[in-house]
């Protein structure tokens, strides 16, 4: 409880973060323009030139002592100052963690202060070029404001939104595990990066102890930024090693950078390269077992993914085409500028993988980025072949490694496309088939509705598919990406789609557009069949009207003129069809089973009694939620009066019973009597029974006729599916 109370008491707002951050990056950006306008100046801008070994002028500022005097792109090779000759050789102008060991540094270093001190006196300076041309000018004792280059103020710039990123996504979410870490890099690259800047955009040298205390500054802020990411790979999304290991791992990390500024201990050398090649070994490592253990989660995987690719995409580059050149005593074939910017765009994947913002949007990316790398690093490996191997000059070891790339690598990016691409970012010339052929067997609103959940189910293959009652006009995703909400073809349903290809992938804007796409088809060609069959119905509703009009009038006089009442009686059971025919085939909605076992019941009682037989009408109790359709009420109601009409006329009882009851979801139907019993294997069969037959087939359901001749009666029993059932 107390420690709880003193971390809100330590707890800061969101803007408070905010503010520090801002308050922190001011102070040290004014701190470093102060110490830039503290230097002599002379307006050269000079750059190392790896293939003399010396510097070389890039630019002269205006109204500079350099002014009118050195030319542009000359090579200096030494600088003189009361008599003392200093070599301007290419390392000294390279960064400390970049040099061979700490002695190397020590000896740049020394060189670097006499240099500085040459400028701080005021003296004249004689540069000399590889021609032996001496230029003579005496250096401005503070630099002017508009002489700092414009890169100085960019990178700042630049480099700013890093730490300002990170510190808006801990304060978004500042109980993600983790994600403190972000923040404790996010200022650790800032520093480091900054340091760099502010070597970058001095002319010459600091003094000792400035140069110093930058070295220091550097190394502090590195060992804050390479941890710290390593850190923040191991726990998020998911924990993989324990707080110790974490300990161990920067305890090592920080002692290496230490010992390389004492040099207690002879370790192996370079010390940039082995300072970030081996954490981001490990964090390679690290970030593939975070992928492996998200597979059953496809947010936490495209979490793990964006992470793995953040890291991957801007350091592999890095390390291959910047530090480890250098490390070897090559010409970088990355410029540090754009190394120094591009190692910072990791932090904007890292921002978009802890906050989760439109993660539906990165799984095809992070494939297409992934072929991006491998294309890249394919045409690095074949131009070093041919350079390293055959000796081919570089300028045909260039094309001929692109001429190759295209015939290695397009191929196998095709390859990889078909292969692991997900089917829902191809062509849907394949799915339409499928589709068009779904759609052509649906004859009417129920199978339109049952296609079309089993196309979403066949294009997506969705871990959970449910319906839900609800409006919805569009599809729209949910979840970043873990869900889909599909319009069902009737307006008020949705079909919530959870978990694409089985919870292997996110439902991304692709998925949307391909099932907006097919929707509208879907729904033209449901319309298209629901004017066809209001045309078919119309058009049969005045069939059955004239039919009604003209049979069922000359049935009723035949019925008069008749003079036989079996015959009468019979015409009447035929009007009786016919009228019911007509009216339970214009309705299209559903028919209640409670009404219909209450219409049965009258004409089978009216029956029974005019033919002097008693009725036993028995009904179980939980009927009365059963629906039939039209049909089905058409031809059972038929079913029933043959075999009624079967029972009086030809076993003649005493007794009928007609029982109702339920099975599952279906109807079952017993029809007894106690007449004349003979076997049902010795009767004549004749209309009626292939009549009931048939109506029974139409029915879907089954019939048999049992001979009970110990209980002295014959049952019919018949089981007919109901259209629904609560």
């Amino acid at each position: 409880m107390v420690v709880a109370d003193w971390r809100e008491k330590l707890a800061l707002s969101p803007a408070s973060v905010m503010l520090l951050t801002l308050l922190f990056i001011v102070l040290t950006q004014g701190a470093a323009v102060y110490t830039l306008l503290q230097q002599p100046w002379t307006g050269l801008r000079l750059e190392p030139d790896t293939a003399s070994g010396f510097v070389r002028v890039v630019a002269v500022d205006p109204g500079s002592p350099a002014d009118g005097n050195i030319p542009v792109s000359v090579i200096l090779t030494s600088l003189t100052v009361a008599d003392e000759k200093i070599p301007l050789t290419s390392n000294l102008f390279m960064y400390a963690f970049l040099q061979q060991n700490y002695r190397t540094y020590e000896i740049s270093l020394n060189h670097q202060v006499n240099i500085n001190q040459g400028l701080v006196s005021g003296k004249l300076l004689t540069l000399t070029d590889q021609n032996n041309q001496q230029y003579v000018l005496i250096p401005q004792r503070q630099t002017p404001l508009h002489s700092i280059p414009v890169y100085f103020w960019v990178f700042l710039a630049t480099f700013s939104i890093i730490p300002l990123l990170s510190a808006f996504v801990w304060s978004y979410k500042p109980n993600t595990r983790g994600v403190a870490f972000l923040f404790f890099a996010g200022v650790g690259c800032y520093g480091f990066h900054f340091v760099g800047t502010l070597n970058f955009a001095k002319e010459f040298f600091f003094d000792r102890q400035i140069t110093e205390f930058l070295l220091i500054v550097e190394l502090v802020f590195l060992n804050i930024y390479i941890p710290s990411i390593f850190t923040l790979m191991s726990l998020y999304p998911h924990k993989l090693f324990p707080y110790k290991f974490l300990v161990v791992f920067l305890a090592l990390h920080s002692f290496y950078s230490v010992n390389f500024y004492f040099s207690w201990f002879a370790l192996p050398e370079y010390y940039l390269a082995l300072q970030s090649v081996v954490p981001f070994g490990f964090g390679l490592i690290a970030s593939q077992i975070q992928v492996k253990r998200s597979l059953h989660d496809p947010i936490e995987r495209t979490v793990s993914r964006i992470i793995q690719l953040s890291m991957t995409l801007p350091f592999v580059p890095i390390i291959l085409l910047h530090i480890l050149p250098i490390a070897f005593g090559q010409e970088p074939w990355l410029n540090k500028n754009f190394a120094q910017i591009l190692g910072g765009t990791s932090f904007i994947g890292l921002a978009i993988g802890i906050l989760r913002f439109r993660l539906f949007e990165v799984e095809y990316w992070w494939f297409k980025s992934w072929l991006w790398l491998l294309g890249g690093c394919v045409v690095v490996l074949v131009d070093l072949l041919l350079i390293g191997l055959l000796n081919t000059p570089q300028l045909y070891a260039l094309g001929l490694s692109v001429v190759l790339t295209g015939f290695l690598y397009f191929p196998l990016r095709q390859w990889l496309l078909g292969k692991w691409m997900p089917l829902e970012n191809q062509s849907l010339q394949d799915f339409l088939a499928l589709f068009s052929t779904s759609l052509a067997a649906a004859d009417s609103s129920e199978a339109f509705e049952q296609g079309w959940q089993a196309l979403l189910q066949a294009r997506f293959a969705p871990q959970h598919l449910t319906r839900q009652v609800a409006t919805l006009t569009q599809p729209q995703l949910e979840g970043n990406g873990l869900s889909l909400r599909v319009p069902a073809l009737t307006s008020a349903a949705v079909y919530q789609l959870s978990g694409k290809q089985m919870a292997s992938r996110l439902f991304n804007k692709a998925d949307v557009k391909t099932v907006t796409a097919l929707l509208d088809i879907a729904r033209m060609a449901r319309n298209a069949s629901d004017a066809r069959e209001q045309a078919v119905r119309e058009e049969r509703e005045r069939l059955l009207h004239d039919l009604n009009a003209t049979v069922g009038a000359k049935l009723r006089r035949l019925a008069d003129d008749l003079p036989e009442a079996e015959h009468r009686e019979a015409t009447e059971d035929a009007l009786q069809a016919l009228d019911a025919t007509v009216k339970l085939s214009l309705q299209a909605d559903p028919f209640s089973l409670q009404a219909h076992l209450q219409a049965w019941q009258v004409e089978i009682a009216h029956r029974t009694a005019a033919a002097a037989v008693q009725l036993d009408w028995q009904v179980d109790d939980g009927l009365q939620q059963g629906e039939l359709s039209s049909k089905q009420a058409l031809e059972l109601t038929q079913f029933l009066r043959e075999a009624v009409t079967n029972a009086l006329k030809h076993a003649q009882p005493s007794r009928l019973t007609v029982r109702f009851a339920r099975e599952a979801g279906s109807l079952q139907v017993s029809i007894s009597n106690d007449g004349k019993i003979q076997p049902p294997d010795t009767w004549q069969a004749g209309t009626g029974m292939s009549g009931m037959a048939a109506r029974m087939r139409t029915l879907h359901g089954e019939w048999h006729i049992q001979h009970l001749a110990p209980q002295g009666y014959v049952r019919l029993d018949a089981l007919i599916p109901l259209l629904r059932y609560e």
